[in-house]
C-alpha cells in the first residue's frame, strides 16, 4: 500500500489516529469521499496567490477539515481547464492557482506533490480530479479568457485541437485522435511523477448536442451511421485507452468516473432508467453505462443530484437502477451527492437541514452493490456548519450496520465525553463480560451505543450497575472518567502523594494519583480533585486530549474547529485547544451541531468516546 512506502510504523500508528475511528469502523473499501473544486477558486486555494506559505495552510485546512468530517477520500481538482495545479511539462500553471496562467508558485512549490503527502500522513486518499476536453469556464463574448491563455497552453500551442462551443467557451475536439493522445499523456503524467491513489473525470465530455465537429466527422466519421454514435465512440476510445494506460503504469490506480446521475431515460432506451430527466448518454454523448458494464473504470460515482421523491429523477429509483445494471461486474458504484444543496436551503425546501442527506445516506447503505458515495463539493459542505457536524456524527460514530435514521439516534464521539464507572460497576470489574443485550435499560433507543458498550465491556473497560442495568442516561464522574482513560490506554506511573480528597482506598485512588504524576489533571484548586463531582464535557476533552498526547504526537489544529459551533463562546478558554485537538481526529465533534460545553455527560454518550479511543490502537 502506498502509505506503507511513505511513513514508517510510528508514523502508520498517527496516521490510524487522524482517521479515528470514523474511518476505521467501515473497513477500507467504504468510499467516503469529496470534491473539493479549484475552478474559480471555489474550495483551494481561496484567492490565487503565488505565496507557498499560503497554499500549504489552506491546503492543510481542508485536509483537517475532511479528517474531521470522516471523509477518507480526497479528489481534488488538479486540471481544471487546459491547465495544471502541479508542475506539468504538457500544461501551464492554473490561473486559479497564482493568478496568472503559466505563473508557478513561489520556490518551486508543487501543491500536488504536498496535498499527496499531507493526505496520506492522515490516511487519506488522495485522488487527481481532471477536466479532460475543457479550455475555458466563461461564457465571454470578446473571448477575454481564451486569450489570457499562456502561450505553452495546449489550446494555443494546436488551435486546431480546440471547437469554440455556441455559448462561446471552448473546448478540446474529442473527435481528433491527437486530442486523444494529448489527454491520455497529460494523465499519465500525473500517474508517473505523484504518488497518488487514482485519476477521476466527472461529467464534462462533449458539451452539448450543438458542437461544431462536422468536419472532424466528415474526416473520421466513416462506417457510423450517425454523428451522435460517432461522438459516443470517441469518448469510448479515450475511456479504454485510459483504462490501458493508466493500469499499465501503476496496476494499483483507481480509475473512475462521476457522470450525471441519469444514463438514459426508459423512453429512450428500454434498458433505461424510470426518469424524465437530461441523459448523458444523448446530451453528452457519454454511454457511462457501457463503461461500467464492460469494466473499462475501476468505479462510477454518478451524480443523483435530486431528493427521494423527485418524480422526473427519483434518488430512490437511481440509486436502484444503477446497483441493478452492475450486478455481477467488479465496477464498484459509488454514489454521488448532493450534499450542498443544504447549504442556505430555506425551510420550505426538501433540502433543510440534513433529513434528506440522512436519509439517502441509509439508502445507500441498504443496497449491497452501493460501497459509499462522494459529497460536492467542500466549501459548501463545510460552511454548513450543520451539515458538517451531521457527516462527522455519521461516519465517526456508527457502525457497519448503520441504523435507518443516523440524524435522529446517533449519539456520537461528538456527543463529547468518555465512559467512566460508578463505585459499583468498579466493583464488579472483573465479572464475566457481558453484552448490551443483557442490559434491560438498553433499549432500542440506545442502537447507536450498543457495540461500543459489548466491545468495552468484553474488554473490562466498562460495567454494569448492578441488577442487569448499565444506567446508560446517568452522568459520569470526574474520576470515574478519568479511570477509564487510564485502563483504556493502559497508562501506568509511580507517584507519591495524591489528592487531599482521594482518600486511599478509594477504588479510583490510582487512577488519580497516576493522572497527577502524568499531568493529565491538575485538580480544581487547593490541591482537590473533587473526584465524585459530574465531568463536563470542556473537561472531559481536556482529560482526554491530556491522556491521548502521551500515546500519540497530536497536532494543535486550528481553533476555527471550534469557532465555527454556535455554542464555542460558552466554551472556556484552557479547554478551546484541547477540543479543537479532538475535533480534529473525530473523538469528539458536537450533538446536533452544538458543543454543549458546560453539560453533563453520560454513560451511553461516554462509551462511544471511549471506544473510538479504543479502536485507536486495537486495529
Amino acid at each position: 500500500m502506498r502509505i506503507l512506502k511513505r511513513i514508517g510504523a510510528f508514523a502508520l500508528i498517527i496516521a490510524v489516529l487522524m482517521q479515528s475511528f470514523s474511518v476505521l469502523s467501515y473497513g477500507e473499501d467504504e468510499m467516503r469521499g469529496i470534491w473539493v473544486s479549484t475552478v474559480l477558486n471555489l474550495d483551494y486555494p481561496t484567492m490565487p496567490t503565488t505565496s507557498a506559505d499560503t497554499l500549504k495552510a489552506q491546503a492543510d485546512e481542508v485536509i483537517a477539515g475532511c479528517v474531521g468530517m470522516g471523509i477518507n477520500n480526497i479528489f481534488l481538482q488538479v486540471r481544471p481547464s487546459s491547465d495544471a495545479i502541479y508542475n506539468s511539462s504538457v500544461y501551464p500553471w492554473s490561473s486559479y492557482l497564482t493568478g496568472t496562467q503559466g505563473t508557478a508558485p513561489e520556490n518551486g512549490f508543487d501543491p500536488l506533490e504536498y496535498w499527496v503527502s499531507a493526505c496520506h500522513a492522515k490516511g487519506i486518499k488522495l485522488h487527481a480530479w481532471i477536466n479532460p476536453y475543457r479550455v475555458t469556464v466563461n461564457n465571454d463574448e470578446v473571448d477575454t479568457e481564451y486569450n489570457s491563455l499562456s502561450e505553452n497552453n495546449p489550446a494555443k500551442l494546436y488551435p486546431d485541437y480546440v471547437i469554440k462551443y455556441s455559448n462561446n467557451q471552448y473546448c478540446f475536439d474529442p473527435g481528433l485522435p491527437e486530442v486523444r493522445a494529448l489527454l491520455v499523456e497529460g494523465a499519465l503524467e500525473i500517474v508517473n511523477n505523484y504518488d497518488i491513489d487514482g485519476i477521476h473525470m466527472d461529467d464534462y465530455f462533449y458539451p452539448g448536442t450543438g458542437f461544431g465537429d462536422s468536419v472532424t466527422f466528415a474526416k473520421y466519421g466513416s462506417g457510423f451511421t450517425s454523428i451522435d454514435s460517432w461522438r459516443r465512440n470517441n469518448v469510448d476510445l479515450l475511456i479504454k485507452e485510459l483504462d490501458s494506460k493508466l493500469h499499465e503504469a501503476d496496476p494499483d490506480i483507481e480509475f473512475g468516473v462521476s457522470p450525471s446521475g441519469i444514463w438514459a431515460n426508459k423512453t429512450t432506451i428500454a434498458e433505461g432508467s424510470d426518469t424524465s430527466g437530461n441523459e448523458s448518454y444523448t446530451s453528452l454523448y457519454a454511454d457511462t453505462r457501457k463503461w461500467a458494464q464492460n469494466e473499462w473504470i475501476d468505479y462510477i460515482a454518478p451524480q443523483i443530484y435530486w431528493n427521494i421523491g423527485y418524480t422526473i429523477a427519483d434518488y430512490q429509483v437511481l440509486a436502484n437502477w444503477w446497483a441493478e445494471q452492475l450486478e455481477g461486474v467488479s465496477t464498484k458504484l459509488y454514489i454521488g451527492m448532493a450534499t450542498y444543496r443544504s447549504n442556505g436551503a430555506a425551510e420550505t425546501s426538501v433540502w433543510y437541514g440534513t433529513d434528506e442527506i440522512s436519509r439517502q445516506l441509509s439508502l445507500n447503505r441498504s443496497i449491497s452493490k452501493i460501497t459509499g458515495e462522494i459529497h460536492f463539493r467542500y466549501g459548501l459542505v463545510k460552511g454548513n456548519g450543520q451539515m458538517a457536524n451531521f457527516l462527522t456524527s455519521y461516519y465517526g460514530s456508527t457502525s457497519s450496520e448503520v441504523t435507518a435514521a443516523p440524524a435522529q439516534n446517533t449519539e456520537t464521539a461528538a456527543e463529547a465525553a468518555a465512559e467512566a464507572v460508578t463505585e459499583a460497576a468498579a466493583e464488579t470489574m472483573a465479572a464475566a463480560p457481558v453484552t448490551s443485550a443483557s442490559f434491560t435499560d438498553m433499549t432500542d433507543y440506545y442502537n447507536w451505543a450498543k457495540e461500543a458498550v459489548n466491545t468495552l465491556v468484553s474488554q473490562g473497560i466498562v460495567s454494569g450497575v448492578g441488577s442487569n442495568k448499565f444506567a446508560p442516561a446517568d452522568n459520569v464522574r470526574r474520576a470515574d472518567f478519568l479511570l477509564m482513560l487510564i485502563k483504556v490506554l493502559d497508562l501506568d506511573a509511580e507517584y507519591t502523594e495524591n489528592f487531599s480528597d482521594v482518600s486511599a482506598d478509594k477504588y479510583y485512588a490510582d487512577a488519580t494519583g497516576i493522572g497527577k504524576a502524568l499531568g493529565i489533571v491538575s485538580g480544581t484548586g487547593n490541591n482537590l480533585f473533587r473526584p465524585e463531582d459530574y465531568i463536563t464535557r470542556q473537561d472531559m476533552m481536556v482529560m482526554a486530549e491530556k491522556a491521548l498526547s502521551l500515546k500519540a504526537n497530536l497536532a494543535d489544529a486550528s481553533l476555527s474547529l471550534v469557532e465555527s459551533y454556535p455554542d464555542s463562546d460558552q466554551m472556556d478558554d484552557y479547554a478551546k485547544q484541547s477540543a479543537a485537538n479532538l475535533i480534529l481526529i473525530n473523538i469528539v465533534s458536537g450533538s446536533k451541531g452544538y458543543l454543549n460545553p458546560k453539560k453533563n455527560t453520560t454513560r451511553a454518550e461516554s462509551a462511544i468516546v471511549i471506544y473510538n479511543i479504543y479502536k485507536l490502537f486495537n486495529v
